[in-house]
């Protein structure tokens, strides 16, 4: 649960916004760097926001130090190179190395490994067409702001997870999905034992980090409301009531890979230059 952070932003015109985000490293043998991810429409215009770390040190007694506020704006994101994919990354190494050299010691011991990305032989021996999934976000804002804790929930694979649903880089999840899920991390869990896809039966723990909440399908509905206010001639508006499915759209834990890739590439060639 630590994995994630809530992230509040502010537009220009002062509207406010919530959604989620997540921390995967991105280690190698001499050096290692943390993202912060999440959707690339959750952060879309935001002039002023901020996420909330856990600190370590902190005591109960005292708030201030309870909560280590890291600032942010737009421009400190890096989007996937396909405009098309909702995945977004800031590269917050230098944040948490500045937070470190103050005293203070955030709590991120829940990240993300790229390790925990399911590779081709773990994607057809341990990922079934059906799946049971869990992830963790602040559906509609709800959070526990006293312990800065999200809210977890649970679903199925919709669409087989190594199936392209529709052709893009996406699954679907059968999961109670709402507005402040959007960037929430989607694991296939399971704990004791579960069995295979090829129908083997194994035994310990798995946590395999899927994909990253984008959207979620709804359903609209037309109300016929009769107007009266001239007898000889009726007239009719029309009202639209949005329901959700409860089908989320989930693109694939190697779209966040990619979008590493890319900002590292590009870091690289900015360095030569």
């Amino acid at each position: 649960m630590d994995c994630t952070v809530r992230i509040e932003g502010k537009l220009s015109n002062g509207e406010t916004t919530v959604g989620t985000g997540f921390f995967v490293i991105h280690e190698k043998e001499t050096s290692s760097k943390l993202f912060l991810v999440t959707n690339k429409h959750v952060i879309n215009g935001i002039v002023d926001g901020f996420v909330l770390v856990k600190n370590k040190n902190s005591n109960d007694t005292d708030i201030s130090k309870k909560d280590i506020q890291i600032n942010f704006s737009e421009k400190d994101f890096f989007g996937h190179p396909n405009p098309n994919i909702d995945v977004a990354i800031s590269n917050v190494s230098g944040h948490f190395n500045k937070i470190s050299e103050s005293g203070l010691e955030p709590n991120y011991s829940r990240l993300i490994l790229e390790t925990m990305i399911p590779n081709t032989e773990q994607i057809t021996e341990h990922i079934d067409a059906i799946e049971d999934i869990i992830f963790i976000g602040y559906p509609s804002g709800l959070w526990d702001s006293v312990n800065n804790l999200p809210i977890v929930r649970k679903g199925i694979t919709a669409t087989p997870f190594h199936v392209d649903f529709m052709g893009d880089k996406v699954f679907l999840i059968d999961a109670s999905v709402f507005p402040g899920s959007s960037g929430s991390p989607v694991f296939s869990y399971a704990n004791g034992s579960y069995t295979g896809r090829t129908g083997q039966n194994y035994t310990g723990q798995k946590v395999l980090f899927l994909g990253i909440v984008a959207r979620v399908y709804h359903r609209t509905e037309h109300g016929q409301i009769l107007l009266k206010d001239i007898p000889t001639n009726h007239s009719s508006l029309y009202t639209e009531v949005k329901q959700m499915l409860d089908l989320g759209v989930v693109y694939k834990s190697s779209t966040v890979l990619e979008t590493i890739d890319s900002y590292l590439n590009k870091v690289q060639k900015s360095t030569l230059i």
